[in-house]
């Protein structure tokens, strides 16, 4: 059920992808398509077509590309279409997959059934515009937002019975209060995850095998115990509260999800209304299970404050600030995030990220990608032997040679999935595509699957047919490529571990960009920068008080609210910001 794409130039879409292509090469690669570029390029175009995804990345393509013409800002990319080169001289993205080691097999491979997807960032005051585009391009009846639905949390649902059964507020409420996040069983804290909480805490859920293994009996919380026992009431409500827990409650439209289909949306599924919007009435999964394209259009703030703070500086100082031209390497840049003076960056403002920055001390951006990768609850166990690994190489050390290569630009550490793919390649002779299988296996720590790979990934197996007739290449496994099986079975603990933690570097690098482009505006353009972020946030007045106090404290003078110079927003005019009438309690943008 995808839409078609056809090319106004009255060429196949294949043409008018070379096309493109072939454009994308005289303007990001200089006009010279190297070999790599070529061999490349021919890979992914064979996986796409055989897909049946050329169309797709073209109306991808077309709307980023109406974005651009309209004056929206649009992400460098995100996620893991960020590995496609395709996409990169296309202009879908903006990060050179090969520059920055990145794969394509993480976004699409023949091994791979389910349909690729790019998640678009655009500049999130104008992302209905896209939307709109889109709405106009393909059909209004063809074009429609996703529901979703909102369920019946835990505490919810004894609020809502309660309501129902007329029980006073004051009783639910005891209930409510005593539902824990956490508890303690045999001197071990345990979080009480979904689903199933009131009968984890209420004593009527029973363990897993796995969770009796590892010496959880039960999560029942005594003192709701003794309320269940001792009141007819309560216990009606939580009987019925435990039936009801997760089911759906209301319905509200997803907050970036749209569907564009190939024929009248209403032919094939339900609609509903939701305010002024149309939305689908199934999910976003059923309907990828039926055959739509679900496209993701996400609004990005900084996208904004970039774009911002470029009028400032044009208007100030006349001087066009361009990324691609000036690169990704000043020094200055580095310095500033290594003083772990980040406030207001993308992604690296908050004070632990600030305390790690100090102590990394990064130098370019593939430490930027890593440190966003490895801050994050899991792999932030590793961040003291990463520090330790960049400023003491001497002490690295590779369980093989075949390593080196892999893991030198994290100093011997294993921090993205991309690395775990190339380690499986590269050791037992995966494809980059079965590489990408197991990587998912190991990510969702499916043990049993993971036991069997584990001698294939050793020993090697035959080659096979799928279910297609299509013949699977074989594997040779660690030991025929010279890697012991001490060795082997090393690094696959290794990776085993840390797979279910690593993180997507095609994502990271792409959003790295982000942080770096933020960064250099507030290295170089501290005031208009700061004037920028301030005017993104004019109606949060707790983010208002907290951006005017960093800038007093970086020195920069910001001017009161003056009836004759300030402007409805924030302005900024020889290194000093006046306040915006907007900003004033009470006031707001209507009345100015």
């Amino acid at each position: 059920m995808f839409p078609h794409y056809v090319p106004e130039d009255g060429s196949t879409p294949m043409e008018f992808i070379r096309k493109l292509i072939k454009k994308g090469i005289d303007e990001k690669c200089g006009g010279v398509e190297t070999d790599e570029i070529r061999e490349r390029v021919e890979m992914e175009l064979g996986v796409i077509a055989k897909q049946g995804f050329i169309e797709y990345y073209l109306i991808v393509w077309d709307y980023i590309n109406a974005a651009r013409r309209m004056g929206i800002s649009v992400g460098p990319g995100r996620g893991s279409g960020a590995g496609s080169m395709v996409a990169y001289l296309i202009n879908i993205t903006d990060i050179d997959p090969l520059k920055y080691d990145l794969y394509f097999e993480r976004f699409l491979n023949s091994e791979r059934v389910s349909a690729p997807d790019f998640d678009v960032d655009f500049e999130d005051s104008r992302r209905q515009e896209v939307i709109e585009y889109v709405r106009q391009k393909y059909g209004y009846d063809t074009v429609a937002k996703i529901i979703t639905f909102g369920t019946m949390a835990a505490k919810n649902a004894i609020k809502d019975i309660g309501r129902v059964l007329r029980v006073p507020y004051s009783e639910t409420d005891r209930i409510t209060k005593a539902i824990p996040g956490k508890v303690v069983k045999n001197g071990r804290t345990l979080e009480i995850k979904r689903p199933n909480i009131l009968e984890k805490v209420f004593g009527f859920y029973k363990p897993s095998e796995k969770e009796i293994k590892d010496g959880i009996t039960d999560y029942s919380v005594p003192e709701l115990v003794e309320m269940y026992k001792e009141s007819d009431e309560i216990k009606k409500v939580v009987d019925i509260a435990m039936k009801l827990e997760d089911m759906p409650r209301q319905s509200s439209t997803h907050a970036c999800g749209v569907i564009i289909g190939a024929d009248i949306l209403d032919r094939h599924m339900p609609l509903s209304r939701n305010g002024d919007d149309i939305t689908t009435q199934y999910t976003g999964v059923e309907l990828e299970h039926l055959g739509f394209l679900k496209m993701d259009f996400l609004g990005l703030r900084n996208l904004s404050d970039i774009k911002m703070c470029i009028e400032y500086v044009k208007e100030n100082y006349g001087k066009d600030v361009i990324f691609d031209r000036n690169g990704y390497d000043d020094a200055k840049v580095y310095e500033l995030i290594s003083s772990g003076n980040t406030t207001a960056i993308f992604q690296i403002e908050s004070s632990g990220f600030q305390d790690f920055l100090s102590r990394l001390k990064p130098n370019c951006l593939e430490d930027i990608v890593a440190a966003v990768s490895l801050y994050r609850p899991g792999p932030m166990d590793s961040i003291g032997k990463f520090i330790e690994y960049k400023h003491n190489p001497e002490k690295i050390k590779y369980a093989h040679p075949l390593l080196e290569p892999i893991l030198k630009q994290t100093y011997g550490c294993i921090v993205y999935q991309e690395q775990v793919m190339k380690i499986v390649q590269a050791l037992a002779g995966y494809t980059l595509g079965q590489a990408d299988m197991v990587r998912r296996m190991m990510g969702k720590k499916k043990v049993a699957e993971m036991e069997k790979e584990e001698t294939t990934f050793i020993h090697g197996k035959p080659a096979s047919v799928d279910s297609h007739g299509k013949t699977i290449t074989a594997i040779d496994g660690c030991i025929k490529r010279g890697v012991s099986e001490e060795v082997a079975h090393q690094i696959w603990n290794e990776m085993k571990d840390f797979a279910k933690y690593a993180f997507n570097k095609s994502h990271a690098a792409a959003y790295s960009l982000v942080t770096y482009q933020t960064a250099y505006l507030k290295c170089y353009y501290e005031p208009e920068f700061l004037t920028a972020v301030l005017n993104n946030r004019i109606t949060n007045m707790d983010e208002i008080k907290n951006y005017v106090s960093y800038a007093k404290s970086e020195k920069i003078p910001v001017l009161p609210p003056d009836i004759n110079e300030s402007k409805t927003m924030f302005s900024v005019k020889d290194g000093k910001i006046r306040f915006g009438l907007a900003a004033v309690k009470g006031v707001g943008i209507a009345v100015i």
